[in-house]
């Protein structure tokens, strides 16, 4: 959209190019972001265009189409921030898992909220009636074993928010669960390792042990015994190597490893080493795979 701050770097040279061109600002002004109303009445369009434009004009006019519109600005500047966080090159695992499940606990309580979304549909479409409610009931014929009470119906709002805006929440949950599910198991596993210093010893001896019988032939049973020994040295220096270190952006468990690094203690703490390696390796994203087009079938089928 011309004049729009995220309108892209094409229309934005258009933009710039029509500082110095008064034949393209002329244009950009009379043609860059026309209503379809203004379309509708141009005698110049073509008759077919007018149609579309009216046609997508009357859609945009209704409640439904409002709603709609004001329910999912709202998810995709989520997801989009969201998104943006997750490709940040310092983002750890266990942030990446809490990210996404605040997300999901974001989008699970706009289940409550349709009524607010409602009325910013009525103030964007103008109408405050559903399509349905302008229409003549239709009666459903009734067969023969059927009681002849009167059926019950629900209304038009309550019909839309069952059977589409829930449908969209429930959707958009199980999407996010789907794409948390691959990190939470192994966040699970490492999720401790940022709460080292402020854990209970039986607390942080248990985290340990299972690590240990995730990874036997990586971390030895010692791994317990050090790092109880480890998280008080940590708590005790974690402070002063933080203010010392220049990038604070980095994750708990980073300026861990790199104390422990820095301070030469790789010896003293093997395993403890080993676990924040483990962990700092893994990777944020993930993608699977699709099943390739198999030639060998095709070839089959025709012979």
């Amino acid at each position: 959209m011309f004049g729009s701050p995220a309108n892209g770097n094409y229309m934005g040279i258009l933009e710039l190019v029509g500082q110095y061109d008064s034949f393209l600002a002329t244009h950009i002004e009379k043609y860059g972001n026309p209503g379809y109303e203004q379309i509708t009445g141009d005698p110049e369009e073509k008759q077919i265009t007018r149609q579309e434009a009216k046609g997508l004009s009357n859609e945009f006019h209704k409640l439904e189409t409002g709603i709609l519109i004001t329910l999912w600005d709202t998810v995709l500047q989520r997801f989009t921030n969201t998104s943006k966080a997750l490709q940040c090159a310092t983002l750890d695992l266990n942030n990446a898992v809490s990210l996404l499940n605040s997300l999901q606990d974001f989008v699970s309580s706009l289940r409550s909220e349709f009524d607010d979304f409602e009325e910013q549909g009525k103030e964007l479409s103008e109408t405050n009636t559903y399509e349905e409610e302008t229409r003549r009931k239709q009666k459903r014929k009734k067969q023969f074993d059927e009681s002849s009470g009167e059926e019950t119906r629900m209304s038009r709002k309550e019909k839309f928010r069952v059977e589409v805006f829930l449908r969209i929440i429930d959707h958009l949950n199980t999407a996010l669960v789907y794409r948390a599910s691959a990190n939470k198991d192994i966040s699970s596993k490492f999720g401790f390792l940022s709460k080292v210093m402020t854990m209970d010893r039986n607390s942080l001896k248990h985290h340990c042990d299972l690590l240990v019988n995730h990874y036997p032939s990586d971390i030895e049973t010692s791994f317990s015994d050090e790092m109880i020994h480890f998280a008080s040295y940590a708590a005790a220096n974690i402070n002063d190597f933080r203010n010392k270190n220049e990038n604070h952006e980095c994750s708990t468990e980073l300026i861990v490893y790199r104390m422990l690094l820095q301070h030469g203690l790789k010896e003293v703490f093997p395993n403890v080493e080993i676990a924040y390696r483990l962990y700092l390796c893994l990777m944020v994203s993930n993608c699977t795979g699709e099943r390739s087009f198999s030639k060998l079938k095709l070839i089959k089928d025709e012979t």
